[in-house]
C-alpha cells in the first residue's frame, strides 16, 4: 500500500478559490447581484514531506519507492 502524496507532483505556489458572492450592480440599478469570483492565493503551506523526516517516516513501508523519501 502507498499513500496520496507517494510521488506527487511538486506543490504549486499558488492556488485559486472559486465562490459566488454578491457584488453592487452598478449603473443606474441599484442593489446587489450575485456573480462567480475568481481569486488567486498563495501557497503558505510547506512544499516537501515533513513526515520523510520523522523516525516513523524513514521505517514506513508504505513510503518505499518515494521520491520524496530520505533514505
Amino acid at each position: 500500500m502507498t499513500y496520496g502524496c507517494h510521488n506527487h507532483a511538486p506543490h504549486k505556489d499558488t492556488f485559486q478559490t472559486v465562490s459566488v458572492e454578491a457584488v453592487p450592480m452598478g449603473g443606474m440599478f441599484d442593489g446587489m447581484t450575485t456573480a462567480v469570483v475568481t481569486r488567486e492565493w498563495p501557497n503558505v503551506f510547506t512544499r516537501d514531506c515533513r513526515y520523510r523526516k520523522t523516525d516513523l517516516g524513514k521505517a514506513d513501508p508504505g513510503c518505499v519507492g518515494c521520491k520524496w523519501r530520505e533514505e
